[in-house]
């Protein structure tokens, strides 16, 4: 993959990542907040959307060889 296409996947990611984890956080410290108030099948959709956004970051660091490399001197 592209460098700066991976970049912006990764960045995109880690701010979906952070936005989900902070739109549950509120939820549950401001409950009746009609933007807060949402049912637990809306809270599972933030969730799964934040665990596969956290999901690529991980994907995206380890798919490629070129992050981190066993032998530093093999340059396949």
């Amino acid at each position: 993959m592209h460098a700066l296409v991976r970049f912006w996947v990764v960045v995109l990611s880690l701010l979906t990542g952070v936005g989900a984890l902070g739109y549950l956080s509120l939820s549950f410290i401001f409950p009746d907040v009609p933007l807060f108030a949402v049912g637990a099948g809306t809270r599972l959709l933030v969730v799964l959307v934040g665990a596969i956004a956290i999901g690529v970051v991980v994907w995206s660091s380890t798919a490629h060889g070129d992050v981190v490399q066993e032998r530093p001197g093999n340059q396949y």
